[in-house]
């Protein structure tokens, strides 16, 4: 039986915003790395079946190229970029880079920019252009980064944040939006592990505390038609935050849950507390997915974590469902809350509990739902949102 071959391909550039002035590059030390190389006076480039390049193409970008592009069939790209120092606010620029898939480092009178991004799914070489357009389609960023424009570094910035190397909201707003065909959640706010490694009981409790999303305020925002490809996903989901306030919204047409909030199943002390979900309008979730609710919550979230005032209604488990569906689900471990006065109307009529901690439950249903359904979901301030034309993309 043969091996399946790896496939990789490397691309260095030099100079690439300079035409005459370019410097001829040392083809025969070059030459020395890679006999099969297409080298040109401002170009390296090479593709591999088998092996690999024998040089550290950092060390190239810091000695002779601007720019290096390699892409591997396994799912490993990695962008690098040579800027110079001068002329460009250094400490401005290092802000969006952080973590390991984002660095930025001085190299002499440069600044290296490295990007790395590991798809596990690989890729395919013919989804990608030859390489006389791949890298000189991203060489423009150098340009702009240099010009002050930092678009690029705020998508090195959000590249960080998808591998969780980023964390820590504090204080921030979500107010007055409408949120929906959205493929996963509507929206999702704080960590769920400490890293893609850790193993899902384990509580998150950072020793910074600044890692994690404090005193955030998630209101008055329409999330309808979301987890569109993702069914397990939900309206508003929430791994470890504290002190997170989510009311006022509405919440309509989720194939899971409409809110969820903790992660881990441990009644171990870990980074929630005081986390309050109250005055939502939820309706049309668990369209698909079993054991779901409106409201879901786990883990230990001591002290003085809310539900309250919650309008629940119009949903039913899935008739794709194995089993049920509920109206409010304190899943394993869930302590620290008080669920009062959650109308419930056309829906799962329950507050479910699974090998729970310490909680006060009363008068759920709420004893006079229509004082409930007056009170709850988007404030007159921000009712206006509902008529918003979602414009549909052209191509």
């Amino acid at each position: 039986m043969t091996a399946p071959s790896s496939e990789i391909r490397v691309g260095l550039a030099s100079r690439t915003n300079c035409a005459s002035s370019c410097f001829d590059l040392p083809t025969v030390e070059l030459r020395e790395i890679s006999t099969r190389a297409k080298i040109s006076p401002a170009r390296f480039w090479n593709e591999y079946q088998w092996g690999n390049l024998r040089a550290d193409p950092a060390k190239l970008v810091e000695r002779y190229f601007d720019a290096h592009l390699y892409f591997a069939n396994w799912g490993t790209h990695r962008l690098m970029l040579r800027i110079p120092a001068s002329g460009v606010d250094a400490k401005r620029l290092r802000a969006y880079f952080v973590g390991d898939p984002a660095k930025l480092r001085v190299a002499g009178s440069h600044l290296i920019l490295d990007l790395q991004t590991e798809d596990e799914g690989g890729g395919d070489f013919e989804d990608y252009e030859e390489e006389e357009g791949s890298l000189a389609a991203l060489a423009p960023l150098r340009v702009e980064l240099m010009h002050g424009d930092l678009r690029g570094a705020y998508l090195a910035w959000l590249l960080a944040v998808q591998s969780g190397s980023v964390s820590g909201t504090h204080d921030d707003m979500i107010i007055g939006n409408v949120v929906t065909d959205v493929a996963g959640n509507g929206i999702s706010i704080g960590k769920f592990t400490v890293s893609e490694t850790t193993e899902f009981h384990v509580p998150y409790n950072p020793t910074d505390k600044n890692e994690i999303c404090t005193n955030d305020t998630i209101k008055d925002n329409y999330i309808h038609n979301v987890t569109t490809e993702f069914q397990g996903a939900t309206g508003i989901a929430a791994g470890y935050p504290k002190q997170v306030d989510i009311e006022h919204n509405e919440i309509a047409y989720v194939n899971y849950t409409g809110v969820s909030v903790g992660y881990g199943w441990t009644n171990t002390v870990n980074a929630m507390s005081n986390n309050y979900i109250n005055y939502n309008n939820i309706h049309h979730v668990t369209q698909i997915m079993a054991d779901g609710a409106a409201l879901y919550v786990l883990s230990n979230q001591q002290p003085a974590s809310q539900m309250e005032y919650n309008f629940i209604h119009d949903y039913q488990t899935s008739q794709w469902a194995d089993y049920g569906d509920q109206g409010i689900y304190l899943d394993e471990q869930t302590s620290g809350y008080t669920i009062a006065h959650n109308a419930m109307v056309n829906a799962p009529m329950n507050v479910a509990q699974n090998n729970t901690g310490t909680n006060t439950i009363t008068d759920n249903p709420a004893s006079n739902s229509s004082s409930v359904s007056s009170m709850a979901g988007i404030e007159a301030s921000y009712a206006d949102i509902k008529n918003t034309a979602i414009p549909l993309p052209t191509f």
